[in-house]
């Protein structure tokens, strides 16, 4: 009895089509995660560095009566804030606005370039009141 083999040459077309298209949703998918996620990281740093300018210049009021201004920096010895060493805002400036209100933006860099942090921030209320996502408005991102 004679057994024949078949001939198989590789893959036919329908099956490398599975393949790519199976190929191309994982990549989206992957994409979409990435972003979200770079979404999340960048928001929270923002916040983060938002907080420490929002405590470091209620210090400085309390000890200097005033509040103090910068203009777009990395970091300030007067207020004792560095965001050089962060991911993706590295540079920020605070502004009096009037009465009890000053204005503090962080501005993006790298992955986050173009994307600005804005919070306006009344002295006389506790900092968790002033920054909850709501009452920061965000640019570019």
């Amino acid at each position: 009895m004679e057994c024949k083999i078949k001939d198989v040459r590789g893959f036919g077309l329908v099956e490398s089509i599975v393949v790519i298209i199976i190929v191309a949703v994982l990549i989206l998918v992957a994409v979409g995660v990435k972003k979200s996620t770079f979404r999340k990281a960048a928001i929270k740093e923002g916040m983060q560095l938002i907080e420490n300018i929002d405590v470091q210049t209620r210090i400085y009021r309390a000890q200097n009566g005033t509040f103090p201004t910068t203009s777009r920096v990395g970091s300030s010895s007067k207020i004792n804030v560095s965001a050089v060493k962060n991911e993706y805002f590295k540079e920020f400036d605070l502004s009096y606005a009037s009465g009890n209100n000053f204005t503090v933006n962080v501005y993006g860099s790298g992955m986050a370039n173009g994307v600005t942090l804005r919070a306006v921030i009344n002295a006389t209320t506790s900092s968790k009141q002033n920054l909850p996502q709501g009452q920061v408005e965000i640019y570019g991102l």
